[in-house]
């Protein structure tokens, strides 16, 4: 997959993706982290927050 996939998926230039991540890496590292994030706040109970 390249960086010119995604902004088509997403119906951005390749510029507007540059200005968010520097590479697919690195938003694949966002999207790791905020999903890891979202299955810790569902496994985790309300008090232990």
């Amino acid at each position: 997959m390249t960086i010119r996939d995604i902004a088509n998926r997403a119906n951005v230039n390749r510029g507007t993706f540059y200005a968010h991540y520097l590479d697919t890496c690195a938003l694949l590292d966002e999207l790791i982290y905020e999903q890891f994030q979202t299955l810790l706040k569902k496994s985790l109970s309300p008090e232990s927050h």
